[in-house]
């Protein structure tokens, strides 16, 4: 018995049929997103859509007094639409020719989530996602590290209760809806994409869970093969697509599933060996276990992060990595979206070639408005942490940069610099040094993720560190977090 959701896998092939005999024919039919925000800093905001989970449009939308509107044509019945305010983000759904007016403060992520309000037409989807959120009964089913130090048994009951609670809570609040409503295209629609999310949000949790608590690779597979693998399905149905839960569960399942089969061969293999080993044999497994919409998302998921791959190699094996971005790019089908892919790709890969060059001099500010450059610290190694008042990963890693930066505080040949890339001086001032009070030297660079700076670094996303030795040579444009280095800070010691 499949315990973890409401749509059982035979219930939903049965459900996909069914939408296929309803044709959904694909169709552009106008919506409206209007929305008031308080506390928004910039002049804009940024929306980003996508129909098939591949190919998205981003449109740059001007905020006025707090005030903006955008008409967007969806080509599918329903779907999540990305709307980013000040470098925050928060996913809507949105049905053709439905409008949806957004109330927010944006002061921090916390006052956006709890000051939320939508209206319009297509506001029951979204009063239902943040009635889900709010609800005080889902705080003990929060999936966070204490969930995954539960053993198996515990771990397994705790995903079934959190299954039911939503369960209950769903018949709460769509119990509310007339009987009209409940019969509407569009809420069924909403309604299945859901369902399919919370079936593939657990069954990404458990593979995350198998990868990071279950230590044998033996049991890690009769773990995977009970509980996720006779319960996935294949389909080609732009409602699965249009999850991104369900996206992303595959992209990562291929990976957990050539992991085991991999180190149950050879236990010996570092991880890059066996990372390189899984892309070299991902066209192959792409081929076998997919159906053509699922390979192109996969496809898309797997170039998106390739970049990271070869920031991260530390032997040769460039040319594996050129042919396997080679067979994945023949799936994007998009000119524009295979362009964007290869330059990340390649500005990468120019990264590797600049270790032991000489570091790129820049400007930075501080709030008092100082001028800094990175030759103000010849003769010192220099540690940079480029972060933003909107990077949740980049405000956790504060405590463990006051504790490095104390570890080496009587060391007078290292400078540990934190560096924002925020949209401009306001927002760092105040949702930045005001609000996060961090440690230390504190500086700012104008012009964000467009700067002369984040050019000549190649800083596309954060956090992210850099390490520049005391002949003002790079020594890493991708050095390791200070939680790691606290660990380890052998690459530190070595240049001081």
């Amino acid at each position: 018995m499949y315990p973890f959701a409401t749509l059982r896998p035979i219930e939903m092939k049965k459900l996909t049929l069914l939408f296929f005999l309803l044709a959904f024919i694909l169709q552009s039919t106008a919506s409206e997103i209007t929305g008031t925000l308080k506390n928004h800093l910039s002049s804009a905001i940024v929306i980003y859509t996508t129909s098939d989970g591949v190919n998205s449009t981003q449109a740059t939308v001007p905020v006025k007094n707090g005030v903006f509107r955008y008409q967007i044509n969806l080509k599918s019945k329903g779907q999540y639409v990305t709307l980013n305010f000040d470098e925050q983000s928060w996913d809507v759904y949105l049905a053709p020719g439905q409008s949806l007016d957004v109330q927010a403060d944006l002061l921090d992520y916390e006052t956006m989530i709890s000051s939320l309000r939508f209206k319009g037409t297509a506001a029951v989807y979204n009063n239902h996602i943040m009635f889900l959120r709010r609800t005080e009964e889902m705080k003990g089913y929060q999936i966070n590290m204490e969930a995954y130090r539960l053993k198996k048994e515990p771990f397994v009951a705790m995903l079934k209760q959190r299954t039911r609670k939503i369960d209950s809570l769903n018949l709460v609040f769509f119990g509310k809806l007339s009987p009209a409503e409940i019969a509407s295209q569009e809420i069924r629609n909403y309604r299945l994409i859901d369902s399919i999310s919370n079936v593939y949000l657990n069954l990404s949790v458990l593979r995350s869970y198998a990868g990071f608590r279950i230590k044998s690779f033996s049991d890690r597979k009769v773990f995977v093969d009970r509980y996720i693998g006779e319960n996935i399905s294949l389909s080609n149905s732009p409602v699965y697509l249009a999850s991104d839960k369900y996206r992303n569960f595959w992209s990562s399942y291929l990976e957990a599933r050539y992991d085991q089969e991999s180190w149950s061969r050879d236990t010996t293999k570092v991880y890059e060996q066996n990372r390189v080993a899984f892309f070299e044999r991902l066209p192959t497994l792409m081929k076998e276990q997919m159906n053509i919409e699922l390979s192109r998302a996969t496809a898309d998921y797997f170039l998106s992060n390739m970049h990271q791959d070869y920031r991260n190699l530390k032997t040769d094996n460039t040319d594996t990595l050129d042919r396997v971005v080679d067979q994945l790019m023949s799936y994007i089908k998009n000119p524009a979206r295979a362009l964007e892919l290869q330059k990340r790709i390649q500005v990468a890969k120019q990264e590797k070639f600049a270790v032991g060059k000489p570091a790129v001099d820049f400007i930075m500010l501080d709030s008092a408005n100082a001028t800094y450059k990175l030759s103000s610290f010849k003769g010192k190694a220099v540690y940079i942490d480029v972060w933003a008042s909107w990077c949740g990963p980049c405000i956790q890693e504060m405590p463990s940069l006051k504790k490095l930066s104390d570890k080496y505080k009587s060391n007078p040949n290292i400078q540990f610099v934190s560096l924002s890339v925020d949209d401009t001086k306001t927002v760092w001032l105040k949702k930045g040094l005001a609000v996060q009070k961090p440690d230390g030297f504190q500086v700012w660079v104008e012009g964000g993720f467009a700067s002369p700076f984040a050019k000549s670094y190649s800083i596309s996303s954060i956090p992210r560190f850099i390490l520049i030795d005391k002949k003002g040579l790079v020594v890493t444009l991708n050095a390791s977090r200070p939680s790691e280095l606290l660990q380890d800070s052998k690459i530190i010691d070595d240049i001081l």
